[in-house]
């Protein structure tokens, strides 16, 4: 059994049953991870507050067949949109430790263009993978393309699948 107290970012929460979860962080030692949480959808949960999306915290794991959290506190809310914090979500591999990534969403402006850059898209040079046209608006996180604004509504995609520039 491993323990880890690390600085994180929380990224996402998803429910899990009744009063379980699933917290995304980015943590400043281990890179990405998908921490287990018992009973943080309580009303009583004294760690929900802790974990909302977008909070930079100090983080307690326990690593044995999986990676649970077990404790937190946390230290402040960041000024960053939640769509860059999905986007970080789904092209960021688990357990890769990055702290490039977690110093530039520290930094006081985090854009959208700097962050595709980081993970390898980068916009300046981009042409719309359906239409052919040059300087594409959005981002589709699912395809990993390029896409002209325009063309959105045909796509019918949800709000966590597609990033504007």
């Amino acid at each position: 059994m491993l323990e880890y107290y690390t600085k994180a970012i929380v990224l996402d929460r998803e429910k899990r049953g009744e009063y379980n979860g699933l917290i995304h962080l980015l943590t400043a030692d281990l890179g990405r991870v998908e921490a287990r949480v018992t009973g943080i959808n309580k009303i009583t949960s004294k760690l929900s507050g802790h974990f909302q999306i977008g909070n930079l915290v100090l983080a307690r794991l326990i690593e044995k067949n999986e990676i649970r959290l077990v404790d937190g506190l946390s230290m402040a809310k960041l000024n960053i949109m939640h769509e860059l914090l999905l986007m970080v979500r789904k092209l960021a591999p688990l357990f890769n430790k990055d702290i490039d990534l977690f110093n530039i969403l520290l930094g006081q402006k985090v854009d959208v263009r700097i962050l595709l850059s980081y993970f390898g898209y980068d916009a300046s040079g981009a042409i719309c993978s359906l239409s052919g046209r040059k300087n594409p608006e959005c981002f589709m996180l699912n395809s990993l393309d390029f896409v002209k604004k325009e063309l959105l509504p045909s796509l019918k995609l949800g709000y966590d699948e597609v990033v504007c520039l």
